[in-house]
């Protein structure tokens, strides 16, 4: 009986081992499922059932969940080109960072890489530098062709003008002159429409073309005088006599006259649109008012006519200063098509000019006509 009652025990713990072998090892793919009970919702959860033994003696209960898988990992990043200085920089960074566990292949790589980013800043440094030597080379040029086209303009007639006088630059100063007679004569025509004293419209045109006329006689006289007066206070310390004689003297002191002329002529064309002209238009307005002063005296209160007198004279003023001298002209009595424009209401079959309203504009020197007369026919 001992003898039986001793197999029986190991026959029952032989079993015992055997189905907790079974039950520990790892099941192939796709032989674990879930529960029909798990998949419902109100069932018991956290059963699973492993197929292939007995349901009555190998169901276990899980009491937590599966872990989530792990996230993958980021992509490497992606190696920068060394062809470009810049990126041959980072890259050789990175590449120092594992010289000393690197094999004897890539440290020989390094090294060379090293030598060549090493040229290539050397290679930027000279470009800078060059660069840096032609901007001031190109700077120097610029002053000095500014300074030789400036003197070739004191000296005479060019093509060129020079754009330090802004406003001041013949080109410039001849608009003005067109936009006196389309804008400033209409506007001082107007203003002779609300005047007391009416005006015959005949006698309006001669007003303001006798203005423009007076003005530009009156620079011209102006001018005149006072180069006159500075050049002989400047040949007053070089010799006594009037200028005529020491001309005939001695031709040193002619050619000296000639460059104090011209610095002079430069002088006034640099500070035109400062230079006070309030004596000139004394005397134009002075002129003016001694012809018309009695029969019109209404004309002293119109503001729009005295602006008109004196932008005329400022414009004269510019225009007489410049090199070659801008000069007008009004003593054609036949129309010229290159010299004049019709009035509007001018008889466009007859080439007699009746009237002028405003004067033409010519070079003095070559005669060229950069401002048209307008004129009734």
């Amino acid at each position: 009986m001992l003898d039986a009652s001793v197999a029986l025990y190991a026959v029952m713990g032989l079993s015992l081992a055997i189905g907790y072998l079974v039950i520990r090892a790892p099941s192939p793919a796709g032989h674990i499922r879930a529960r029909d009970d798990d998949l419902n919702p109100t069932a018991s959860p956290s059963k699973t059932t492993i197929t292939g033994v007995d349901a009555s003696t190998q169901t276990t209960t899980a009491t937590h969940p599966p872990p989530p898988p792990p996230p993958p990992p980021p992509p490497p990043p992606l190696p920068l080109p060394p062809s470009a200085p810049g990126n041959a920089a980072i890259h050789l960074a990175e590449c120092r960072q594992d010289r000393d566990t690197a094999p004897s292949s890539s440290v020989a790589a390094l090294r060379s890489l090293e030598a060549q980013v090493e040229k290539m800043e050397a290679q930027i440094v000279q470009y800078k530098q060059a660069i840096g030597k032609m901007d001031a080379d190109n700077i120097r040029l610029k002053e000095r062709l500014a300074e030789q086209a400036s003197v070739q303009m004191a000296k005479g007639p060019t093509p060129f003008e020079d754009l330090g006088l802004g406003e001041n630059r013949p080109s410039e100063i001849i608009r003005r002159y067109t936009d006196l007679y389309s804008d400033g004569r209409t506007e001082a025509r107007d203003a002779l429409d609300l005047l007391p004293q009416e005006l015959e419209d005949e006698d309006k045109d001669k007003l303001l073309f006798s203005i423009i006329v007076l003005s530009f006689r009156q620079a011209e006289k102006s001018i005149g005088d006072r180069v006159e007066v500075i050049t002989e206070a400047i040949l007053s310390s070089v010799a006594k006599g009037t200028t005529d004689g020491l001309i005939d003297k001695d031709k040193r002191l002619r050619n000296l006259i000639y460059d104090v002329t011209e610095s002079v002529m430069v002088y006034f064309r640099k500070s035109v649109s400062t230079f006070d002209v309030s004596e000139d238009l004394k005397v134009v307005n002075g002129q003016l008012w001694s012809k018309l002063v009695d029969q019109y005296a209404s004309l002293r209160q119109c503001l729009e006519l005295e602006r008109f007198t004196e932008d005329s004279l400022k414009i004269a003023w510019a225009l007489t200063i410049q090199n070659p001298r801008y000069v007008i002209e009004f003593d054609e009595s036949e129309f010229r098509e290159d010299r004049q424009v019709r009035f509007h209401s001018s008889n466009p079959g007859s080439k007699v000019i009746r009237a002028h309203l405003w004067p033409a504009l010519v070079e003095q020197t070559t005669g060229f006509c950069v401002c048209k007369a307008v004129v009734i026919t």
